[in-house]
């Protein structure tokens, strides 16, 4: 998914989640986590295009999937069960959000995105090299329509 679209959908979670909790310590970690869990796609750009600050290079380069390698640090689910302990030992109202955030990240990303399946799982990105074309399915011609978007 892209930014605005995260951030969208963080705004709903987050107002559902306050609606249901009545805690604005919730709502906003769910809502920051929802959306900066995608800050580990500049790093990705970064190791590409050490410290650009070409943004729309970098929008570019990621909405397109045109990376060589993609390793999406924060985008594991792996990172789930970790967190439910972490939540569970800790009954952080903190960490709660940001499981939530996490989590509901993480469901747009599968539904919505061109993956393998698997894809979303670090140890399957470790065995195929981190390489982009083992992650990502994309659809013929996607490239040329990515331009045709912008």
């Amino acid at each position: 998914m892209r930014l605005h679209q995260h951030i969208i959908a963080s705004v709903a979670f987050s107002g559902g989640i306050y609606g249901i909790t009545g805690s604005k310590s919730i709502a906003l970690a769910s809502f920051v986590t929802g959306v900066l869990l995608d800050l580990d796609h500049v790093t990705d750009y970064w190791l590409e295009h050490p410290l650009s600050l070409n943004v729309p290079h970098f929008f570019e380069m990621v909405d397109a999937c045109k990376l060589r390698k993609t390793h999406l640090w924060l985008h594991s689910l792996e990172m789930l069960i970790p967190l439910a302990v972490a939540v569970w030992l800790s009954k952080s109202a903190i960490l709660l959000g940001i499981s939530i955030g996490f989590a509901q990240h993480m469901l747009f990303d599968c539904l919505f995105n061109f993956i393998y399946p698997g894809s979303y799982f670090l140890a399957y990105r470790i065995q195929k090299g981190f390489k982009s074309e083992c992650v990502f399915v994309l659809p013929e011609g996607y490239h040329e329509t990515e331009k045709d978007i912008k």
